[in-house]
């Protein structure tokens, strides 16, 4: 059995063993980074979206986001948005997670922070 299956995606790190230790460091969100742009994209669509219809949103602004998958897991790990529970079926024909923004990711999207 593989010691994979003993984890759940939460305990897995955002960055490999073979990264430099600058990709261990939680950075700040940047506006006009990928992750700010998805933060924003979520700050507006509060009743939640996947992270395909967050990237497409995205495309359709103008902003080309490769691996937009990562940049919402980055927002999930640090708190910012969070998995609503319900599934939705994706381009892929695979399930996909509906997440909305947190109150601590509207402050941040906001500017209301300490």
């Amino acid at each position: 059995m593989s010691r994979m299956k003993d984890y759940l995606l939460e305990d897995l790190p955002l960055f490999r063993a073979t990264d430099p230790d600058t990709s261990r460091q939680i950075k700040p969100i940047r506006i006009n980074s990928h992750r700010g742009i998805l933060l924003a994209i979520y700050a507006g669509n509060i009743s939640g979206l996947t992270d395909e219809e967050a990237a497409a949103i995205a495309t359709s602004r103008g902003h080309i986001i490769n691996g937009y998958w990562k940049r919402c897991a980055d927002l999930r790990t640090q708190g910012l948005i969070h998995d609503l529970g319900v599934r939705k079926t994706l381009s892929t024909g695979s399930q996909g997670m509906i997440c909305a923004i947190t109150r601590f990711g509207l402050d941040i999207a906001t500017g209301c922070y300490d």
